[in-house]
């Protein structure tokens, strides 16, 4: 399960350098919408209701908040790398457990993280309007 583990982490962290523009970095006070802006303060004050919906949403945050960084907002991608990471390793236990062979269970762990779906997970707002093919509903 580990090389599963390190093939998804490998292959989002493709997905993420594939699509970096160093003309965009996000920090405290540059986000990419409102919501972020929630979430930010919500991992800052994780004990402060922030506004609804999202104030109901205290699971990411609360971990971003335990992570102790000074900046919450890397704390973010680190959470959201370990989730998706960790998700490979679980459709790798998936596969074995359906019956495939643990080669076929590593070759599907590797089509899921160069997948296009899994590029829509980690996209960056400026590569939207260059990626190959059409965003589905």
């Amino acid at each position: 399960m580990g090389l599963a583990v390190a093939i998804a982490a490998a292959a989002v962290a493709f997905q993420q350098e594939r699509q970096r523009d160093p003309h965009v970095a996000y920090g405290r006070f540059q986000l990419p919408g409102f919501d972020a802006y929630v979430y930010v303060a919500m991992a800052e004050r994780p004990s402060v209701f922030t506004v609804a919906p999202w104030g109901h949403r205290i699971l990411v945050p609360a971990l971003v908040h335990a992570l102790g960084l000074r900046n919450v907002v890397p704390g973010f991608r680190m959470v959201s790398f370990a989730g998706v990471a960790a998700s490979g390793g679980a459709l790798f236990l998936f596969l074995r457990r359906r019956g495939h062979a643990d080669w076929a269970a590593l070759l599907g762990v590797l089509a899921f993280g160069l997948l296009p779906p899994m590029a829509d997970v980690v996209e960056s707002r400026c590569w939207r309007a260059s990626r190959p093919w059409p965003r589905t509903a």
